[in-house]
């Protein structure tokens, strides 16, 4: 996943940089994405926007 995250630590956008293979996994991640919250990117006191890769790893049972 590819996510765009604003000076406040929230999502702006994200994408998918490579499917699963699964449209139902691929929409879970980007829904996923929605829901996470991170540490705002800081330079001195100031706060940055910033695009980050993250894998999304799925575990299915059966």
């Amino acid at each position: 996943m590819r996510i765009s995250i604003d000076r406040w630590g929230s999502v702006e956008n994200s994408q998918v940089l490579r499917s699963s293979g699964f449209e139902l996994l691929d929409h879970a991640a980007l829904d996923a994405t929605t829901k996470i919250r991170f540490k705002p990117y800081q330079i001195n006191p100031l706060s940055h926007r910033v695009m980050v890769d993250i894998p999304f790893n799925f575990i299915l049972s059966p």
